[in-house]
């Protein structure tokens, strides 16, 4: 199967895109607030879409989320991934529940059962769903507090391996085959504050 290119999205202070040994990274930055999102330098959303009732609106170089805190919202790439790497950084308190979700077959339905979500809860009541974990698939073999922190996510998924490292700590090395290709999306809105900032997609 061809492997999709990253797509463009946003131009900070590097190139949105840019070319090395055949493989093509896309560079972003996301903020967001307690109530909601705000995407910097984002000129539109055309290589992304939106699920959710959060109102995105672009206004010099922004856009702001005026949907309800406790609504499940989703970023969603238009483009697709086979192999692939992230590297997101975060920022959250211990009321937060996020995820970062690579392979979504539907890009319109965006849950573990469609994607592999890779959690983003330090205070989950099960430690087996906590931060650094695959939900419903691989519970975190290392614990990584990050609350209060600004805390990088690194997400690797290459043939049936996904390997997941939260602070430089490996959480999780996990095979499975259930999704090959799909989306990636990020998860805001379902609670608690929450920041995104310099998110790197990049096919492998």
């Amino acid at each position: 199967m061809k492997k999709r290119k990253a797509s463009t999205w946003s131009n900070m202070t590097s190139a949105a895109m840019t070319s090395k040994n055949k493989m093509t990274r896309t560079t972003l930055l996301l903020l967001s607030g307690v109530f909601g999102c705000s995407i910097a330098a984002a000129p539109d959303l055309s290589n992304w879409s939106q699920i959710g009732d959060a109102e995105i609106d672009i206004d010099n170089n922004s856009a702001s989320n005026s949907g309800p805190r406790e609504a499940s919202n989703y970023i969603v790439s238009t483009d697709t991934y086979e192999d692939v790497r992230l590297s997101v950084e975060f920022l959250i308190d211990a009321a937060t529940n996020s995820g970062i979700f690579i392979r979504c077959s539907d890009s319109k339905s965006v849950s573990p059962e469609t994607c592999y979500e890779i959690n983003i809860w330090d205070e989950h009541e099960n430690p087996d769903h906590r931060t650094g974990s695959i939900v419903l698939m691989a519970p975190p073999v290392a614990h990584v507090n990050t609350v209060g922190e600004w805390s990088t996510m690194q997400i690797e998924a290459v043939d049936d391996l996904i390997v997941v490292e939260v602070n430089g700590v490996e959480t999780v090395r996990f095979r499975n085959d259930k999704f090959a290709s799909g989306h990636v999306a990020l998860q805001f809105g379902a609670g608690g504050s929450l920041q995104f900032r310099n998110v790197q997609v990049e096919a492998l």
